[in-house]
């Protein structure tokens, strides 16, 4: 049988990036979500998608992704770069500068382009039209490719495309940009430098090709297109003098804020809130609150901002209201309030579902579950619990005994996926009473006629504890099996115990007996109802499924059937030996005998 070798994460990923380059968007998206699939703990892939959704107008799934790649490395600052500039194409600035800011706390020095992208984005604070300094082509071209201009650069298809095979046109229109002198000179050399202007300006490049060019101008090539007439613009909302004062305050809070004086921040802030009232103040208070540590004030400035914007419909987002009940839940987070901190996050994503919030939300219902976890940590009281059920099921009592033991195990709160390790001490010093806990339940529940129940107790010994060879455990396997009709199951359990015991357990003895006369008694009676009815119940066992479609082994048994020599030479082979002997205690192949 040809087996075809599965495509590693890094090798999607590889795909993914030539399918970029290549312009081929929905095949790079595709590749990337392939290797996110098989990875899904690796930054760098989402940081990826979110760049081609970028380029494919699709900013909230670019914005999903990279507040993932964040959420997995907060120290890469290329997944804030990527939220940032989605925002930014979004018309969101002010959401951008706060990533971008966040993004420099959290990565320090290690990104420089956060630096750069922030500082550009707060010079075109005004856009191009009525930017400060508008009748100065230095501002205007510094303005053009700024953050947001360089965002709609990326966001269109063709520029996008001329960005990713020539990095060295990103340096010329930040050398056009430092010296807008220059432009007429590099254009000339380079057309693409003023498609890049034009779609920076929210111009089709394309509508520009039946106009006749301006002399000495840089003409295109490319065929004539006739895109529709664009959609009017919303007219820009007209800021009122204590507004435009309030964010220069804010601004120059925010510098401060970079530069780690919070105290001094936080005076701006409060300033800005004074000349015009905000929740956006109110939140940077807090944040500003919480880096000092005073952990009480941010919590309450958190819960003010909330108030306010509650109290007065229309001054804020549902996005600022889950922001400022998230920064409320930080603080309670901070000094250990889990209960508290997981009702405000929760609170929080009805108003807004943001992925920050989530991350925070899981991350504080794990660490108070391992907490209540640690509390209830009691083996004394696991031992008390044991006892007093052993004693109820004497009495016959085995609900409550089921109980009883239950109890025991929830004062041992091992996590099998994680704890389960000889290196663990907690699960070593307490494996024997683990197992007896879960022995003793498994009985109590197949009194209780809870087959499955009794089952999947006896398997956590054997499957999950590794207790590979505790007799109870197997026994209670083999009789569950055998009542299920499981024979081919129950044939091999039974094999364990005597293996173990030397043949010298009555009860392992017997059932093996048992179970192996009946499947004979079925092979000899292949077309009856029961015989059938066995096969059905052992094709819905996977394993026994993946066995009888193997094609090598049909192969095999196809050879043994014609071939006496061949029969010994396959059958001496263990791993096809057992597995032929399954499909004969499952029904599957029929022997007569």
């Amino acid at each position: 049988m040809i087996h075809q070798k599965k495509m590693s994460a890094e090798e999607f990923k590889a795909q993914g990036n030539q399918a970029a380059k290549e312009g081929r968007l929905a095949d790079a998206i595709d590749c990337y979500t392939k290797a996110i699939n098989i990875d899904g703990s690796n930054h760098v892939y989402y940081s990826n998608r979110a760049n081609i959704y970028h380029q494919l107008e699709d900013y909230d799934a670019a914005v999903a992704d990279a507040e993932k790649c964040i959420e997995l490395k907060p120290s890469f600052g290329k997944g804030f770069l990527r939220k940032a500039d989605a925002l930014a194409a979004m018309g969101k600035r002010e959401e951008a500068v706060e990533v971008l800011r966040d993004g420099i706390e959290s990565c320090g020095n290690t990104e420089p382009l956060l630096s750069q992208r922030l500082s550009s984005l707060e010079a075109g604070a005004g856009g191009f039209g009525g930017a400060p300094g508008a009748g100065d082509p230095g501002a205007f071209m510094r303005n053009m490719f700024n953050a947001e201009g360089m965002a709609k650069i990326r966001a269109n298809p063709k520029t996008a495309k001329y960005l990713a095979d020539d990095p060295s046109l990103e340096q010329k229109l930040t050398l056009v940009a430092s010296n807008p002198q220059m432009m007429m000179q590099v254009a000339g050399a380079d057309p693409r430098l003023m498609e890049c202007m034009l779609v920076a300006m929210g111009i089709d490049p394309d509508m520009m090709k039946d106009m006749p060019p301006a002399p000495g101008a840089p003409s295109f090539d490319a065929k004539p297109a006739n895109p529709e007439p664009p959609a009017p613009k919303e007219p820009e909302k007209v800021l009122t003098p204590e507004e435009i004062e309030a964010n220069k305050l804010k601004d120059e809070g925010n510098d401060l804020f970079k530069e780690k004086k919070y105290a001094e921040a936080i005076e701006k802030y409060e300033a800005a809130f004074a000349k015009h009232k905000s929740i956006l103040f109110l939140n940077n208070i807090s944040t500003a609150l919480l880096k000092m540590e005073k952990i009480t004030e941010a919590e309450e400035k958190a819960m003010e901002a909330y108030n306010y914007g509650r109290d007065n419909p229309g001054t804020a987002t549902f996005e600022e209201l889950g922001k400022a009940l998230t920064k409320a839940a930080s603080a309670q987070y901070a000094r250990k309030d889990y209960e508290k901190a997981i009702k405000t996050l929760k609170s929080a994503m009805l108003e807004h579902r943001s992925k920050q919030t989530l991350a925070l939300l899981t991350k504080v219902e794990d660490e108070w579950e391992l907490i209540k976890k640690q509390n209830a940590y009691s083996p004394e009281k696991a031992e008390r619990a044991k006892n007093e059920g052993n004693e109820l099921f004497k009495a016959g009592k085995y609900q409550e005994a089921v109980d009883k033991y239950t109890e025991g195990l929830k004062a041992l709160p091992l996590d099998p996926e994680r704890e389960y390790r000889d290196d663990n001490e907690k699960f070593t010093a307490n494996k024997t009473l683990l197992t007896s806990l879960l022995n003793n339940r498994a009985n109590a529940y197949f009194k209780l006629g809870q087959m499955n129940l009794s089952y999947d107790d006896a398997d956590h010994i054997v499957s999950l504890i590794k207790d590979t060879t505790n007799t109870k455990a197997l026994l209670r396997k083999g009789q569950i099996e055998r009542l299920r009709r499981q024979y081919y199951k129950a044939v091999e359990t039974y094999k364990k115990v005597l293996e173990h015991e030397k043949y010298n357990n009555q009860e392992a003895l017997e059932g093996y007996r048992k179970t192996t006369e009946k499947i004979q008694e079925l092979q000899r009676n292949p077309d009856s109802k029961e015989a059938k009815e066995v096969t059905e119940i052992a094709m819905a066992d996977e394993e026994i499924q993946k066995i009888a479609s193997d094609p090598g082994l049909a192969e095999v048994i196809k050879q043994i059937s014609t071939n006496p020599q061949a029969a010994q030479q396959y059958l001496s082979d263990p791993n096809i030996s057992s597995r032929i002997e399954k499909l004969i205690n499952a029904g599957i192949i029929r022997t007569g005998q």
